[in-house]
């Protein structure tokens, strides 16, 4: 009788309290699956700091891992990705190899060869302020300054910066998401062509007056253009 009792005391003593774990938490089969939190969905200007961390329940001490972070391409897992750039312990920055393509990424922590926990993240820049004008890059004018004749050509340029008021890179990918509206319809020829420079080219069609407005992004800009028969 007393043995069976010292049996139950010792049985007793080796009770472990929750949370227990009852296999290997870098187990694929793990019950217990993670998470990135702190990765935001967007990343839309240069200079953007992110800091990522690992969430689990229970959680486990990453103090003592040694943490691999990576940033892929999953279009193309042979390129580095070189838009985010990890700079310690789960803190990321966007570097200047943004530009307005944007492109989905996935932030990943590696602890060995066979555990991976991530989330898809898209980056490149937005625009957040844009300007219009008229004449050269080295002297802009007001494209109401000079009316124009029909049949002629018009160069309307565009200067876009992000939300941390960096130039936006590829511009010709924000023109490809721009909308263009001509407040009244014939003067103007209401396509153009993306392209590197930002440069919005139309033909004037029609004796008029109308206001060509872009709206690129998150910004939105209008110039006044006159043309004389």
């Amino acid at each position: 009788m007393l043995r069976r009792l010292a049996l139950l005391v010792v049985l007793s003593a080796c009770t472990l309290e929750p949370p227990f774990e009852r296999s290997n938490p870098f187990d694929p089969g793990s019950p217990y699956p993670m998470r990135l939190v702190g990765v935001p969905d967007t990343v839309f200007a240069i200079g953007q700091r992110f800091q990522a961390t690992i969430e689990r329940d229970p959680p486990i001490d990453q103090s003592t891992l040694s943490i691999q972070w990576r940033v892929t391409d999953p279009n193309d897992i042979l390129a580095p990705a070189t838009q985010l750039q990890h700079l310690f312990n789960g803190e990321f920055l966007a570097t200047n190899a943004m530009s307005a393509e944007l492109k989905t990424l996935a932030v990943g922590a590696r602890f060995n060869e066979e555990v991976v926990v991530g989330r898809s993240i898209v980056v490149g820049q937005l625009v957040d302020t844009l300007r219009l004008s008229c004449g050269s890059v080295a002297a802009p004018v007001a494209c109401s300054a000079v009316p124009l004749a029909v049949g002629a050509t018009l160069n309307v340029r565009s200067a876009s910066r992000d939300a941390r008021g960096f130039a936006v890179q590829g511009l010709q990918h924000a023109m490809a998401r721009a909308t263009v509206t001509l407040r009244t319809p014939g003067v103007l020829s209401s396509t153009f062509t993306p392209n590197t420079t930002g440069t919005y080219t139309f033909a004037a069609v029609a004796a008029g007056s109308t206001w060509l407005v872009i709206r690129s992004d998150r910004a939105v800009d209008s110039v006044q253009v006159t043309v004389t028969p």
